[in-house]
């Protein structure tokens, strides 16, 4: 979960880690989210599948939080889940505290892809670069299965808790 936040909600332009600003790029880069403006039949389609249903829809439901919750069906289960009105005000799921317990809640139970931490990271074994896929495929999954490497590593090294896996 922390490599994911590390990655999804760092603030390029600012240099900002764990930031609560939206996922970065012009309304224009979002159109391929938008189930008006997608530049092709199969981009539209997988916006209207994703609940984007009017122009406009991918540019006000791109990522934020630090899982960069995206998609309006997204904001609805978050919304139905933690009963805050999340799909009238999308920026309300970048806030700390409803971007942690979203993150926490989507990546246990998979709630994004259908993926859920338990099927990558467990006492069978654990499998940092595929556990990408609980969040967006394998986007970047070598960069961000280094990152929590490191997160395990100054864990180990810091902390006192016992290692449980919780299904």
């Amino acid at each position: 979960m922390l490599a994911t936040a590390r990655h999804e909600a760092y603030h390029f332009p600012t240099g900002e880690f764990f930031s609560s600003k939206p996922e970065v790029g012009s309304i224009a880069y979002f159109n391929k989210y938008d189930p008006v403006l997608a530049s092709t039949e199969e981009h539209r389609n997988r916006a209207i599948a994703n609940g984007n249903t009017q122009e406009g829809d991918g540019y006000r439901y791109r990522g934020r939080g630090l899982v960069h919750l995206t998609w309006k069906n997204n904001y609805r289960k978050a919304q139905e889940h933690f009963d805050v009105n999340f799909v009238s005000q999308p920026d309300k799921a970048a806030e700390p505290e409803h971007s942690v317990p979203i993150m926490i809640w989507g990546m246990k139970e998979g709630i994004f892809t259908g993926k859920k931490l338990s099927d990558y990271i467990s006492s069978a074994g654990v499998n940092y670069v595929e556990a990408r896929r609980i969040i967006n495929g394998s986007d970047q999954q070598q960069l961000i299965a280094g990152y929590a490497r490191k997160f395990e590593s100054i864990l180990r090294k810091t902390s006192s808790a016992k290692e449980i896996f919780v299904p």
